[in-house]
Formats: structure tokens, sequence, C-alpha cells
């Protein structure tokens, strides 16, 4: 659902009347959304994707994987689809494992490989590789993508996404899915790469949890996944365990400034019992103990825990609404002031650029070239920051940047884009915690859309009085 609230009339900080500006979608502003529920202890879907140079680190990976892995394999491999891959028989030579190059409607076995063909996109669904319809989004583009986005809706913590030697960005984009569903990402490190422009895009997006040589990659898997599928905190009504948890906040909040108290525990637990697996420790007091010693631990379990969906144009009509209705009404009454707009929560900031980008858009329309705009953007999150300040954005986002802004307002650099210089100048990032630190004022959109969703009803009650507080009265909220 996606909606788009404007202040009427403000009261001192409470209260006001809010009209739906946007449309409304199955939404009920009384109910919190549903938590994710808890899935059963599947095993392990492994998806390893390559093109330019790949081949050899994929040989020396499954030379270096035991058998004893409890897992399913499937090999994406980019090359044109008019050549013959010889990949099942290179693939049988180096590992006893069985190879089977796969076919719509393909079941996956445990301790097997598929080896994906040239033609088609295939997507996974109920444990079974199907081929996607041609009016799939990636049917004709970024295949690696779609295979991962499946990979993570439907395998969650149980995915593993592995990134070899290639050129370009498809699978970035997949990757963020995967993480974001709290699965593995794994790396190869770009020195050990004779192509190094897909780990680099999968890197530069932030959400590699190892970045290693191929055959290292393959003991990191082992290990790390032998402790998360087996890690798991005691229950939380043990006095030690809450105590222990009590310790793990203050440390949080003290060097990383987040707050676990405002998030929804369940989905607490379920990424601490991931770091905890990442980090190889199954005892929740030796955990915590390691928290202690090592600062960076914390900055890592926050990154996992304010990790976010994010792409440009996110849910595009609730954009179009405010491109057509929204923006030239704001900018007529702002004609005569500076614009001021404010982002929290805005990740690696796709979407306070798409914002910035409409408003141009919405100015130069208007006849509007000398009317002065500030955005503020801001985050938890100090490495997402700094990949939002940098505005360089691997080339998946052609899939959701249309092409005639793409033009406008991108430079294309190898295999990336970077937002054009005046724009990114209107933009100022910072670090900011919305439940602490005091509110930007006088804005006239703010637009909030990665953050609700994550807290409790209590958090949420406050962030949206802090943001009605934040508004100039005639101000527009933008939620997701």
């Amino acid at each position: 659902w996606s909606c788009l609230w404007r202040v009427e009339q403000k009261s001192k900080m409470t209260g006001g009347t809010e009209r739906v500006y946007l449309q409304s979608m199955n939404f009920d502003p009384l109910k919190s959304p549903q938590e994710p529920e808890t899935p059963s202890n599947k095993k392990l879907v492994v998806v390893i994707g390559f093109s330019a140079g790949g081949l050899e680190p994929l040989e020396a990976f499954f030379k270096a994987l035991p058998e004893k892995l409890d897992a399913t394999y499937i090999v994406y491999e980019h090359f044109p689809e008019n050549q013959e891959s010889h990949l099942p028989e290179i693939l049988s030579r180096v590992t006893p494992l069985p190879v089977v190059v796969a076919k719509n409607g393909t079941p996956l076995e445990l301790k097997h490989i598929y080896v994906l063909p040239a033609s088609g996109t295939f997507l996974l669904k109920n444990r079974h590789l199907v081929e996607s319809s041609e009016n799939h989004p990636h049917a004709k583009g970024m295949k690696f993508d779609a295979l991962l986005e499946s990979l993570a809706d439907q395998e969650r913590e149980n995915a593993v996404a592995i990134i070899l030697s290639g050129t370009g960005s498809d699978g970035a984009r997949g990757a963020r899915a995967v993480k974001q569903e709290m699965g593995l990402v794994l790396v190869q490190s770009p020195e050990s790469a004779r192509f190094p422009g897909l780990p680099e895009s999968v890197i530069l997006g932030g959400v590699a949890d190892f970045v290693l040589p191929p055959e290292d990659l393959a003991q990191a898997l082992v290990k790390v996944t032998s402790h998360i599928v087996h890690t798991s905190l005691p229950q939380a009504e043990d006095e030690d365990v809450m105590e222990q948890m009590r310790k793990l906040t203050t440390l949080l909040k003290r060097n990383t400034g987040l707050d676990l108290g405002a998030y929804k525990q369940t989905s607490v637990v379920r990424r601490i019992e991931r770091r905890m697996g990442i980090c190889q420790v199954s005892d929740f007091v030796e955990y915590v103990a390691l928290l202690r010693k090592n600062p960076a631990e914390c900055e890592n379990l926050a990154k996992d825990m304010l990790i976010s969906v994010t792409r440009f144009f996110r849910d595009r009509d609730a954009f179009d609404m405010l491109r057509k209705t929204v923006l030239p009404q704001i900018i007529k009454e702002t004609d005569a002031r500076p614009l001021r707009c404010w982002v929290p929560g805005c990740a690696t900031g796709e979407e306070v650029y798409s914002l910035a980008i409409l408003i141009e858009e919405a100015m130069q329309e208007a006849g509007v070239s000398n009317q002065s705009c500030k955005i503020f953007a801001t985050d938890l999150d100090r490495k997402a920051l700094d990949i939002a300040c940098q505005g360089l954005y691997p080339s998946t986002i052609t899939n959701d940047v249309p092409p005639d802004l793409l033009e406008k307002y991108f430079v294309k650099q190898g295999d990336h884009y970077q937002i054009v210089r005046h724009i990114r100048e209107r933009i100022v990032f910072a670090k900011h915690n919305l439940l602490k630190d005091p509110p930007f004022t006088r804005i006239d959109i703010i637009s909030c859309r990665n953050l609700l969703i994550y807290l409790q009803p209590p958090a949420q009650q406050a962030v949206l009085g802090i943001l009605h507080f934040g508004l100039r009265t005639g101000g527009v909220l933008m939620l997701g």
C-alpha cells in the first residue's frame, strides 16, 4: 500500500486534520503490518552467478567444497544464447555432485548442481525451477537479478547468493533482495577476479557478507551456514537471556545510536541469530562479549537491522501521483521562498534522488528557473550514507528509471550510472536518529517509505508525531 497525507491544519503537537491525498490500496491505518512468520528450518539453496572470467573461480569453488553440506546449487552463467555451454561436463570433472541441466519445472534435490540454460529467464517457485513468461520485467534483461529476487522471496534466510567474476551489474539488485530477507551474500574479491565489475557492483551496494577468493568462499560457506542453521537464541522468558539482551541493547545504542527497543522484536531476534551465525558463535553470552570487545561487530549488527528495500521510483503509481498532482501545487505555493524536503531513513539514496529528479522536472514544467530547493536526507547507517553521497549506482537501475530521465539526470561511468552534479548538490546527507535527534522543521515534503514497517506501534506513533511537527501547515507526508 502507499499513501500520501497533506496536513490541512496543525495543533501544537498532536492531531491536526489529515486528508488522504494519494491512493489508499487495502490500507488500514489502525493495523500494523504483519510480522513475517519464522520459516521452517529448510535446507540451503545456493545460487552462483558469473560471466566473463568466472569459469576458473567456479571450478576452484566446487573443488574446495566438501560433499557433506546439505545444500542445493544453481549455477547461472551469462553467455550468448546462440552458443553451447560446456559447463555440465566441466563441473562433472571437478565435483562428485550430480550435475543436471535445468528445464522448465525441474524439481530441486539436495546435493545436486543445476545448470541453467542460456535461453529463457528462470525463477524459483516451490523448490522448482520455472521458466518465466516473456512479460516478466527481467525476462529480456537482468536474468540473474530475477533469479536472485525469486530466491530471496522463496527461501529467505535459507538463501545464499554467490557472485563470481564478471562484467556488468546483473546480480547487484538481486543480492540486495537476498540480504534484505536475511540470506547470505558471498562475493569473489575483485583483486582475485579477471573481470571485477560484477563483484564490485555488489560490494558497492554494501550487501556483501564476505569478500574472499573463490576457494575461501567455499570454506566460509561451510563454516557459516553450519552455525546459521543451528544457531537460535534461548527462550526470551529466561532472566539470564533478558539480562544479556539488555547488555546487547546498551552496547548497540552506545556504539551506533540504534535503539533496539523501538524495533519489532521478532525481526531483532532473527537478525541477531544471523550475525551469530556469520561470526560462528553459538552461545548468546559469547556473542554479547564479542560485541563488547569488537565495536565493528556492533556496526555490522546495526547495519543488518537497518538494511532496507529501496530502488528508484519504487511503487511507481505513488511517484506518478506526486509528480502530477502534488508537486505542481507545492511549487506554486512556495514560489516566493525556498522549497524544503526531508527523506528520513534514506538508506543508499535511491528514494531521495527520485524525489529530487521529480522536483526538477516539475520546476521546469512550471517555468521556475530560479527557485532554490534544499533536500535533507538522513539515516543511521554511515556506510549507506557514503553510498548515497556518491550517487553512483549499477546499471540495473535502467529497469526502474525511465529512459528520458536516465538520459537527463545520469552520467554513464563504465558499468554504473552517477547522478548529475547539480542534483547531488541540492541534497544534504547526514547521520540522524529519527527517534532521538531534533527533527528538521518548516518542511514542505517529507518522504518516509523505508522505516515505519520495522518499528513497534509506540515507536511508529512517536515518529508520526515527529514528522507532523517537522511539516509546515500545508506540507505533505508521503508514506510507503
